[in-house]
């Protein structure tokens, strides 16, 4: 029969929380950035000259690289934290990975709005068909 683990060292119902955001969170900025804004700029005929200034920082290599494989050390950390010396302070080490990770999407779909995902033929304040 195995052993129980000590309730010091079991993963609460909020740390799986986090660690479920965090990697959810991260999975959508990969898909984000590696799927869905280069399909739309292809579609849209833009290159990389079309975003400037946060929108090119957001999209570089080197910048999705490194949020990501930060991101995952941090929630990494928290787990090990937690089961490793059982110290509560793994709560807030998972919730600033999975925060900071969703900040990130949050930058850059704010970032990446105008250029990628705004169709530039659509009228946005035409109600040519509305009646008082």
């Amino acid at each position: 029969m195995s052993k129980k683990v000590p309730e010091n060292t079991r993963l609460r119902p909020r740390e799986l929380f986090f660690i479920f955001l965090g990697v959810g969170t991260g999975a959508a900025l990969a898909v984000l950035w590696f799927r869905l804004v280069p399909e739309l700029m292809a579609h849209k005929g833009l290159g990389a000259e079309a975003l400037s200034g946060l929108g090119s920082v957001v999209m570089h290599p080197a910048f999705q690289g490194a949020v990501l494989v930060s991101g995952a050390v941090v929630l990494a950390a928290g787990v090990a934290t937690r089961t490793g010396s059982g110290k509560d302070k793994a709560t807030w080490i998972l919730a600033a990975g999975s925060v900071a990770m969703f900040g990130m999407l949050m930058l850059s779909v704010n970032a990446l709005y105008d250029p990628v995902f705004l169709d530039p033929d659509a009228d946005v304040g035409a109600d040519d068909d509305w009646e008082d």
